[in-house]
């Protein structure tokens, strides 16, 4: 059995009637267990016969069909997509949608439109059937995603690191550490995200903004910078100049203001939570670090964290020092892996992501001997 997949998790994934049985189990790749039974989903098999003659262009319409729904539409949550394997050109289709007006805006897509006129001559037949999910069993980390590059310029990469959470990479030149890749995070529900620091510049965060509206057809609900260094807020004006709210720790406020740099407009002193959407993120401040001022970033929705310059990538080296806490910077560590128990993976302020690995990497070289 030939089997592609992709989901945010899911959308239309192509499944022979053989694996009707099986709905439960493939609904699980789209992610949470609780929301892949809400009722409320719509999930749906397409059976598909292909003109064996078309079958290669069929497949390869479909995948990029796929792949831009995935990467665009948030209602649409996993494409799980098989042949049968005596008879390839036999396709199934399991779809999952965040809900029936999300169907409807899928098939009103550019993506989807293409995707139909390419392939009304290859299709011989389609049947689409309605279906329940029945049940669901996952083990833990099942849902984990890929990473994957969705958009690259040479001043902005976004890569989605889970289902709705994307890092954005810009670049800084430094003196001592040469063009230095900076991360942030963008973290998606429903038709609103929340930005946790801002590209290195305002041209890169218009860049960004740009994309969030025209890929992920998105507002942005907030965007929140985790320390007052400019690689965290160097790109600040751009989104107060499209009235986006700015959050930040009141120490990041004081010390932005006294650097002379963008101000964010509303302060907070230990934690905030903001709405994104149906769900919500969680900005802590857990002691001194980096900075007197870094705050991390949690979506439990994807179990993300945002670490910013608070946490280093494995085996980097300590970095620049110039406005750090050495002397608590380990305990600080300690103290996020206490709070959120929960974190599957970690976006750091520079360089790759992964689990909480970095935490603990972290935690062991700035330990205090």
């Amino acid at each position: 059995m030939n089997v592609f997949k992709l989901f945010r998790p899911v959308q239309g994934f192509s499944v022979h009637f053989l694996f009707v049985s099986t709905l439960a189990l493939l609904a699980v790749l789209h992610g949470s267990t609780v929301k892949a039974q809400n009722k409320e989903q719509m999930v749906r098999l397409a059976k598909i016969k292909v003109d064996p003659l078309q079958l290669e262009k069929y497949n390869a319409a479909l995948k990029e069909q796929m792949a831009a729904a995935i990467r665009v539409e948030p209602g649409v949550l996993t494409y799980y997509a098989v042949a049968d394997k005596a008879e390839p050109a036999n396709i199934t289709i399991l779809e999952i949608y965040a809900d029936t007006a999300a169907y409807q805006l899928h098939i009103r897509t550019p993506h989807f439109l293409k995707y139909k006129e390419t392939v009304k001559d290859m299709v011989m037949s389609l049947e689409l059937v309605d279906v329940n999910v029945v049940g669901v069993a996952k083990k833990p980390d099942a849902s984990l995603l890929d990473p994957q590059q969705v958009y690259a310029s040479k001043d902005l990469i976004l890569t989605q690191v889970a289902a709705n959470s994307f890092k954005h990479t810009s670049f800084k030149q430094t003196n001592d550490f040469g063009n230095v890749p900076c991360n942030g995070l963008v973290v998606r529900n429903g038709n609103e995200v929340v930005v946790f620091d801002t590209p290195t510049d305002n041209e890169s965060s218009e860049e960004l903004i740009n994309w969030i509206r025209d890929s992920l057809h998105c507002k942005v609900r907030a965007v929140i910078p985790t320390h007052f260094h400019d690689d965290c807020l160097g790109g600040l004006k751009a989104f107060h100049a499209r009235a986006i709210p700015s959050y930040a720790n009141i120490r990041t406020i004081e010390l932005a203001r006294a650097n002379q740099l963008t101000v964010p407009l509303n302060g907070f002193r230990d934690s905030l939570r903001l709405k994104v959407g149906s769900e919500h993120i969680v900005v802590k401040f857990p002691g001194e670090g980096h900075t007197k001022d870094n705050v991390v970033g949690y979506f439990p929705a994807d179990r993300v964290m945002f670490g910013g310059c608070l946490v280093k990538e494995l085996n980097a080296s300590k970095g620049y020092l110039g406005d750090a806490n050495l002397a608590t910077w380990s305990a600080t560590v300690e103290q996020v892996k206490r709070e959120f128990p929960n974190v599957r993976i970690v976006v750091p302020g520079h360089g790759e992501h992964g689990s909480i690995d970095l935490l603990d990497y972290t935690i062991r070289i700035f330990e205090v001997k």
